[in-house]
């Protein structure tokens, strides 16, 4: 991004120039280029995300003053945040300025999209959730068209929390999507996967057997989310490696995970 400064004949500049956008950003102005080729895959993830900013964008508008003081100061924590690593699956706020709207957004549609009722006062004062445990360093391989594992909660938090398991197929072209929400406490969940979501030959988002997907690779990464708007850390970015019975099995030394730099 690039900033530029107005002079006495020119006061405002907004809108698309040539190759350029001009815009202004909490009263800075600033300019970018402009996109090429702009990808719209149409996920079931990214119109339900679509619909629920359009709604909340709506809601934002109906808050008052003071609700909308209390998210203001809310969304200060973001602003020392450092960038997660940009390999990361989980969609993450990067370090700079949020305003108290974009907080609105961001914690609403996240409870939204994981089950929960959305808010219209924020959390202040209140440690995060911790970011679950699971057994998934315990597994070399997983085998027959089947990923199975367990989750738990280390220890009980203050409100009801729910787990995101956002996962992706490392093949190109395809996406990071939330496979699956679910209601965790501190006695441990066996989750289990017979299938991952991929792109067929039409291009067409598909759920797909793994036991027909061959020897693939798949990154998977968690994270914890409160009914209060709370959110933990993302954990780590596990590969794991789906093998089915006509594949020779790896030894656990060659199992590969990596681990995103917290936020």
């Amino acid at each position: 991004m690039a900033k530029f400064t107005t002079s006495g004949f020119i006061t405002s500049i907004r809108g698309k120039l040539g190759d350029y956008v001009f815009y202004y950003w909490r009263g800075v102005p600033g300019i970018r280029a402009k996109a090429k080729k702009i990808k719209n895959p149409r996920t079931p993830l990214q119109q339900k995300t679509r619909r629920n900013f359009a709604m909340f964008a709506k809601v934002w508008n109906e808050l008052t003053r003071i609700e909308k003081a209390l998210w203001e100061e809310f969304a200060k924590q973001f602003r020392d945040r450092k960038c997660t690593s940009s390999h990361c699956l989980i969609p993450h706020t990067k370090k700079g300025i949020m305003t108290g709207q974009n907080a609105f957004l961001s914690v609403n549609m996240t409870l939204v999209l994981s089950g929960f009722t959305p808010i219209r006062k924020p959390t202040l004062n209140t440690h995060n959730p911790p970011l679950l445990s699971h057994d998934l360093p315990l597994h070399p391989e997983f085998r027959d068209g089947v990923i199975k594992f367990k989750i738990w909660l280390p220890y009980q938090y203050l409100k009801e929390c729910n787990a995101q398991i956002w996962m992706r197929v490392i093949k190109a072209n395809e996406y990071a999507y939330l496979a699956r929400v679910i209601p965790i406490s501190t006695t441990l969940t066996e989750v289990i996967f017979h299938t991952v979501r991929i792109h067929d030959k039409r291009r067409k988002v598909v759920d797909f057997p793994i036991k027909k997907l061959g020897k693939r690779d798949v990154l998977l990464q968690v994270r914890t989310i409160a009914e209060n708007g709370k959110v933990s850390l993302p954990g780590a970015i596990y590969r794991l490696e789906l093998l089915n019975s006509n594949s020779k099995s790896l030894s656990f030394d060659n199992q590969k995970w990596w681990h995103s730099v917290s936020p």
